[in-house]
Formats: C-alpha cells, sequence, structure tokens
C-alpha cells in the first residue's frame, strides 16, 4: 500500500510543489500536510487520484526530456 511518504517521495521526484499535487488531485495542501505529520496511508480514492497525478507528472517530464537536444 502507498503511504503518504510514498507519495511524497514521488512528488519530490516528479519535481511538482505540494500546492501543485493538492491542485491537480482536488485535495487542499493541508490533507497532504496532515497525512505526512501523522504517519497515516492515505484513503483508497486519495491514494489513487495522486498517484494518477503523479503519473502524469512523471510522464510530462519524460516527455520534456525526450525532446531536449
Amino acid at each position: 500500500m502507498t503511504s503518504w511518504h510514498d507519495i511524497e517521495r514521488r512528488r519530490l521526484a516528479a519535481g511538482i510543489s505540494r500546492a501543485e499535487l493538492s491542485r491537480r488531485a482536488g485535495l487542499s495542501e493541508s490533507t497532504i500536510t496532515k497525512g505526512l505529520k501523522r504517519k497515516i496511508s492515505p484513503r483508497n480514492t486519495v491514494r489513487t487520484v495522486c498517484e494518477q497525478v503523479l503519473d502524469e507528472a512523471e510522464r510530462e517530464n519524460a516527455e520534456r526530456a525526450g525532446a531536449e537536444p
């Protein structure tokens, strides 16, 4: 199961801010921050939407990297 710390690790690797992740996922930034502080697992629906946002951000980064000379 994906934890908030796994999501945070992927977010950092994708190079997006917590604000951007929360905006794209339709969550409040405090939801992410509280999850990290409380060391709890996100609900399945929240985890899924965060993973989808991070997948998209990673694809965007890969496309940009592939487009650079």
